[in-house]
């Protein structure tokens, strides 16, 4: 055993009792990817850190965004998406994968959770996500159907505009 595959056994003390079996499914989707590759036989077992949180942290190779990209057979996959459907299941076609865990480097299947395009935006921490959160305006009125204007950038309290 090298050292690689002794930190995953150990990475295995770290995760839950639910989380051992994925982690298996994990490594042998690893060990198969590096048999089916050129070169180094044993790469990829590298490029997974077991964190403290359960997170499983893709190391190597990350877009600007901080997603984790792998190359197989000429091709560039998220790693998420790439280990999620191996690991788990087929990604149905719109669904895109949310970190519940907020780590976009994380590939753990358990902190990931395929939903609409619309609904990872409103999970997230951008302007529109925080927007769309508030039950109330800037003035302590409540947004309800009767109280709530749709305007062409967002939403207006009624009881402000008068």
């Amino acid at each position: 055993m090298n050292s690689t595959e002794t930190a995953l056994l150990i990475g295995e003390e770290k995760v839950a009792a639910s989380g051992v079996k994925l982690l298996r499914k994990l490594k042998l989707e690893l060990v198969a990817l590096t048999q089916r590759s050129a070169g180094n036989k044993r790469k990829h077992l590298s490029y997974v850190r077991i964190e403290d949180g359960g997170c499983w942290e893709w190391i190597r190779f990350k877009n600007d965004a901080g997603y984790g990209v792998l190359t197989f057979k000429n091709n560039q996959y998220r790693a998420t998406r790439f280990f999620y459907e191996r690991i788990v299941s087929k990604i149905k076609k719109g669904l895109q994968l949310d970190h519940l865990c907020r780590n976009r480097g994380c590939i753990n299947p358990a902190h990931l959770e395929p939903v609409t395009p619309r609904e990872n935006i409103l999970r997230g921490e951008s302007i529109q996500a925080q927007n769309a959160r508030k039950t109330h305006c800037k003035h302590g009125h409540e947004f309800t159907e009767k109280n709530t204007m749709r305007v062409k950038h967002g939403r207006v309290c009624r009881e402000c505009r008068r």
